[in-house]
């Protein structure tokens, strides 16, 4: 449970900052002091040096607690072999529990942002003002309107999605794009997608597989909020992922049964891609 009430797009604007403060707070350094010694993060008297962003961005994203002048680690959400995947996931994990329709989290932004453009750009300008003015209007139109201390309504400004930004390419969702100025692409992380495959069919499949309904099911439920088209399928930024790791054999998708199918959306798959007709089940490869 997230119980910080500052607004992730104001604190966090270099989340590597998070990474370094956490392994030090998990391997002892509670106090402010100590983080300091360990890290060479720096703190200064009106609260604003990078160890106080660090801790507020922590706290913000549920990733610590604070009890008096200490602070304490809370678990990782996820177990595999990469710790940095590992604390990103949980990052997202953490956000994504509390983006509901019914009670928007405070921190929603973070994943709304993102389904907004899975949903409808593979590129985008990272200084449109046309684009964030549609996320804005977006973000009302579901009913999410974080608001200030003095209950102003946050908008989506500049600022707030330059920090958004910073904070989806750390995490893996967007990429700068080469060659093309202040442009980023939409795709996620074929690690995170992977991880999220292994994580989904341990907890709601069989071990070895599962059902893509369910995982499309599980995956907003746990990490990201993923759209599907009105067709049922995956937008074309996630598709073109699991397509990428279909055809590096690291998952496979199949036909399986009769169960419901989720489509890849603007992927066009041929007889030697090795993904089945209809394929309606993920299966994982060792």
């Amino acid at each position: 449970m997230i119980t910080s009430e500052q607004y992730v797009l104001n604190v966090v604007q270099n989340p590597k900052l998070l990474e370094i403060a956490y392994r030090a707070i998990q391997a002892g350094n509670v106090e402010v002091d100590e983080i300091v010694a360990n890290t060479g993060l720096e703190s200064d008297d009106n609260g604003n040096g990078t160890v106080e962003q660090a801790t507020n961005g922590l706290l913000t994203f549920g990733m610590i607690r604070k009890s008096e002048y200490k602070y304490h680690p809370e678990p990782l959400a996820f177990e595999t072999d990469d710790w940095g995947l590992n604390f990103r996931m949980t990052m997202l994990h953490n956000i994504t529990k509390e983006a509901r329709e019914a009670d928007w989290g405070k921190q929603s932004a973070v994943v709304l942002n993102y389904e907004w453009l899975l949903n409808n750009k593979q590129y985008f300008s990272g200084t449109s003002s046309e684009l964030r003015n549609k996320i804005d209007r977006w973000h009302q139109e579901q009913g999410y309107e974080p608001r200030n201390n003095n209950g102003e309504r946050m908008k989506l400004n500049p600022e707030k999605f330059n920090h958004w930004r910073n904070q989806a390419v750390y995490l893996g969702l967007i990429h700068p794009t080469k060659g093309r100025s202040s442009t980023y692409t939409v795709a996620p992380d074929p690690n995170l997608v992977a991880a999220s495959v292994y994580a989904a069919c341990e907890e709601d499949g069989d071990g070895d597989g599962i059902e893509t309904q369910k995982y499309a099911d599980w995956i907003n439920q746990n990490l990201l909020r993923v759209p599907l088209t009105t067709e049922g399928k995956f937008t074309k930024p996630f598709a073109s992922t699991l397509y990428r790791l279909a055809k590096n054999e690291r998952i496979a998708l199949v036909k399986h049964g009769d169960h419901a199918q989720v489509g890849l959306e603007g992927v066009a798959i041929d007889s030697n891609d090795g993904i089945a007709k209809n394929a309606n089940y993920i299966t994982v490869n060792a």
